[in-house]
């Protein structure tokens, strides 16, 4: 699993400036819809919200998944080999998480979109 996400991010590295531009976008967005009562409300307010969290969902999994750990060797030492089991360890727990928040978002993207708010 932690090489699949580490190979995905990898892949999604070469756009990460474009998903910071429309992350960003959608914030500013989002809080001009939210603070401006002559916009839409919230017509175009939760779609942006909703893009913005779909951006940051990328960012994390291209900034937590580029640099793994690399896989154990019997030639280094045992405190090393402990650390690198510690750390993978870790990432697993982490992508665990990552992807427990994804399906999430898939979710709450679904209920959105069938109840046609946006």
């Amino acid at each position: 699993m932690q090489e699949y996400l580490h190979n995905l991010a990898l892949r999604l590295a070469r756009i990460q400036p474009l998903v910071v531009l429309a992350g960003l976008a959608a914030l500013l967005a989002a809080g001009s819809f939210a603070l401006n009562p002559k916009l839409a409300g919230d017509r175009y307010l939760i779609p942006t919200i909703l893009l913005c969290c779909w951006c940051l969902l990328v960012y994390t999994l291209i900034n937590m998944f580029c640099a793994t750990p690399p896989s154990l060797a019997r030639t280094q030492g045992f405190f090393r080999r402990l650390a690198v089991r510690f750390q993978r360890l870790l990432r697993n727990l982490l992508a665990l998480c990552f992807l427990g928040l994804t399906g999430a978002l898939l979710v709450l993207s679904y209920k959105l979109a069938v109840t046609g708010v946006g």
